[in-house]
């Protein structure tokens, strides 16, 4: 099977203009831009988007994939919500150049005491996942 993947440049021009103005009302918005490197052949988010309160049982996640398969922001349990970390996880099923559904694990993990994050995209059934580590805007809602 070819571990090679391409998603449709398609999917990396989806704004987040409308996600943010949704996530407007949580208490903290952390907006993260990670770097685009050309290895992770599009399956990482360059910007992540989280609407976050403490002790919530659930946060608001918005990038570009989950805007262009859900319409909006979608809600995600922390795996893990420490006074230093917070991270995340999720699946999306995403085409391929070829139109075929792939299913993909997310992970997002920010470190707050310097509002560090990386992102981490498996596409499940496949041997190779990718990664990119960015800076985190912070805002309060």
């Amino acid at each position: 099977m070819n571990t090679r993947i391409f998603l449709a440049s398609a999917a990396l021009a989806v704004g987040l203009t409308a996600s943010m103005v949704s996530l407007a009302s949580a208490r903290t918005i952390y907006d993260c831009t990670f770097e685009e490197l050309a290895k992770n052949m599009g399956w990482v988010p360059t910007s992540v988007a989280v609407a976050y309160e403490p002790g919530a049982e659930e946060v608001q996640v918005a990038d570009g994939f989950i805007q262009l398969v859900h319409g909006g922001p979608i809600s995600v349990k922390p795996s893990k919500d420490t006074d230093g970390v917070l991270s995340l996880s999720w699946k999306l099923t995403l085409d391929d150049v070829r139109g075929n559904g792939v299913p993909v694990r997310y992970e997002f993990i920010l470190y707050k005491s310097d509002n560090r994050a990386k992102v981490r995209a498996e596409p499940l059934g496949f041997r190779n996942d990718w990664s990119s580590r960015g800076t985190c805007k912070v805002s309060k809602g």
